[in-house]
């Protein structure tokens, strides 16, 4: 089913057992057929360097991941004690930070709105405002705790990404950690990728109250 979906396109699709970690389908396109493969047909696909069909975009490709870091974000901003869930911020379409303006989804904005109606709307301002005010230093401590910027520990060879922190400014952008890395890195941008894997895993998290699984896909040997 997962490679029905992706024919004809570039991507990849994880599908993960939210109670253990069991992966129940992994896919990355365009692919091969492995039961056909032989030298000439090895040598033909790894000259092509356009669609590149033998890297794994499942498992080594990283990604900026978007909104879908916005609950873990949201559980951070909680914990810290900064922001409560009936607090509320006004959201006016975008997010001025000096000079520059970061812009949410919603053009004319979403008005007032709490944690809960942020994270159901996708409020790009709203989860910039809590996070500049938290800061990298408590943030990056739950983006660490959600496996970002590690190996999962899966059987097969995978990429570790990147998990912002000032560490990472320092050595990416040759340069101190600034409030702008901290407004992109609260709504999944700038200085942040996962793989497709990673992104699995954390949302699995999310869904059964908190645990990272380390993913496998031998359930048993007999």
């Amino acid at each position: 089913a997962a490679e029905r979906v992706l024919r004809g396109y570039s991507g990849a699709l994880v599908a993960i057992d939210v109670t253990n970690g069991k992966i129940l389908a992994i896919c990355s396109s365009p692919g091969f057929d492995l039961s056909a493969l032989d030298s000439a047909e090895f040598a033909q696909l790894n000259r092509d360097t356009e669609n590149r069909p033998m890297f794994n975009r499942a498992t080594q490709g990283t990604y900026t991941p978007g909104s879908i870091v916005k609950p873990l974000v949201g559980m951070a901003v909680l914990q810290s004690g900064l922001v409560m869930p009936e607090d509320e911020y006004v959201c006016k379409g975008y997010y001025k930070l000096g000079n520059h303006t970061i812009r949410c989804a919603h053009r004319w904005g979403h008005g007032e709105l709490n944690l809960e109606r942020a994270i159901r709307v996708s409020c790009n301002p709203f989860f910039i405002n809590a996070a500049v005010q938290v800061g990298i230093d408590w943030i990056g401590r739950f983006y660490a705790s959600a496996g970002f910027g590690e190996h999962t520990g899966f059987e097969l060879y995978d990429a570790a990404g990147v998990a912002p922190s000032r560490e990472m400014a320092r050595r990416r952008l040759k340069r101190n950690w600034i409030s702008s890395d901290m407004a992109y890195a609260s709504i999944g941008q700038g200085l942040i990728s996962i793989t497709p894997l990673q992104a699995a895993v954390y949302t699995a998290a999310v869904a059964n109250g908190g645990i990272v699984y380390r993913p496998f896909i031998v359930d048993s040997i007999v």
